[in-house]
């Protein structure tokens, strides 16, 4: 069972994660500022995709082809509602979805290790990514932010099932939301889901050897319905389309 933390360390953890995203906003603003980024074929589908969502298409996958779900061009097509139809808008939805990023993998630092500093170096690692990193989530190429994002959040979720409460239903519906949202959004989502899903393997085994296997069984059946509905999108093409995908 993880320590809770007491008052001085939850101050130094807020002001750390203040610290964190601070520098992810002034170096994202900085990228975007600089149009360094070049404008892609691939980022223009993605951006004609959302326009045609606003018109009254609904794309399940990108087009051309039955992998990578839409869920991408669909945050676009908001943003172009707000912000108006550009480029620009296109990388400030990329940029939030990356802070969320930021700030996922600071709290998933800090749910491992229970130290402020690696929480810190975490973040600020996040904040000023490489290059590659910082085109792939500055461009869109494909759902890589919201892989991320989600990715971050099985883990967190997964752990904090094992090490506060296999009873938290709320935890295993939206492990399995956030598991399915990302089968449809991109398949590298399995990066994240094997290695959540062994460590809840291992809890199961554990609480099935203590007779109280039944706790973590219920939860997997909570997490397989609200996989299902994160997935859906998936499944209602897959079954329309002779399994293309």
């Amino acid at each position: 069972m993880a320590e809770k933390a007491d008052l001085s360390t939850l101050r130094k953890l807020w002001a750390a994660l203040l610290i964190v995203l601070l520098a992810a906003v002034i170096a994202r603003g900085l990228l975007l500022a600089s149009g360094t980024v070049s404008f892609h074929a691939d980022e223009a589908v993605v951006g004609l995709m959302a326009r045609h969502i606003l018109e009254g298409e609904r794309p399940t996958f990108f087009y051309g082809q039955a992998y990578m779900g839409s869920l991408d061009a669909w945050l676009i097509a908001g943003g172009f509602t707000l912000l108006g139809d550009s480029v620009l808008t296109i990388r400030i939805v990329q940029s939030a979805l990356y802070i969320g990023v930021v700030a996922a993998s600071f709290w998933c630092a800090w749910l491992l290790t229970r130290r402020v500093t690696a929480a810190l170096v975490t973040g600020l690692l996040f904040a000023v990514p490489p290059t590659l990193a910082a085109l792939y989530t500055t461009a869109t190429l494909g759902g890589y932010n919201e892989t991320l994002l989600l990715g971050t959040l099985i883990i967190m979720l997964a752990y904090t099932l094992v090490q506060v409460n296999l009873r938290s239903w709320w935890r295993w519906a939206a492990l399995g939301f956030c598991a399915g949202l990302g089968w449809w959004t991109n398949g590298l989502i399995i990066i994240y889901a094997v290695p959540a899903a062994m460590l809840l393997l291992i809890a199961w085994i554990l609480q099935f050897r203590a007779g109280r296997g039944w706790i973590a069984a219920g939860g997997l059946v909570v997490a397989a319905v609200t996989f299902l509905l994160g997935s859906a999108p998936w499944w209602l093409y897959a079954l329309q389309n002779d399994l293309a995908p």
